[in-house]
């Protein structure tokens, strides 16, 4: 996990991991299940160099280190 989260300091964004429950919010625009919907562990991805932008629920698991790699994972997928 370090290494996922050293990695993304390097490209300029540092991870924030937060508790969020999004079910609700997933009901009340439609949507019954969604693959993260029983995570309550999410990643949002904050740009370092540019002051406010952030990425909400970029990426989610059960626990810490697996909403990390994950988010790693998609980030690589989505640059290539």
């Amino acid at each position: 996990m370090a290494e996922a989260r050293e990695w993304f300091r390097s490209d300029g964004w540092e991870v924030m991991v937060v508790e969020r429950d999004l079910r609700d919010e997933m009901r009340a625009r439609g949507e019954v299940y969604f693959p993260g919907f029983s995570h309550r562990t999410w990643v949002d991805l904050l740009r370092v160099d540019a002051e406010g932008h952030v990425v909400r629920n970029y990426a989610s698991g059960v626990i810490e280190a697996e909403a990390v790699i994950r988010a790693r994972q998609r980030y690589g997928s989505e640059q290539t």
